[in-house]
């Protein structure tokens, strides 16, 4: 996370990893919610503007909010 935000990023997404078939890596282990939400705090700890964190989150999640708040703030 320090890695992409010191890289500039300012929106960052985290969410489970689900494997699609056998023919793909296996789920290593299930993330529990509560280190989601810590996932989360870390984020705006280390200084991202938007921090997406859920066991379903995808780059997608909430993609119209993103694109406002980018909107709004960087442009």
């Amino acid at each position: 996370m320090v890695d992409a935000n010191d890289a500039g990023c300012n929106i960052f997404y985290a969410g489970q990893y689900l494997s699609p078939t056998k023919q793909h890596l296996p789920v290593c282990r299930y993330i529990k919610p509560n280190e989601f939400k810590n996932y989360e705090a870390m984020g705006y700890e280390i200084g991202f503007d938007v921090v997406v964190s859920a066991p379903l989150v995808r780059s997608s999640y909430h993609s119209e909010k993103q694109r406002r708040w980018i909107w709004k703030n960087m442009m």
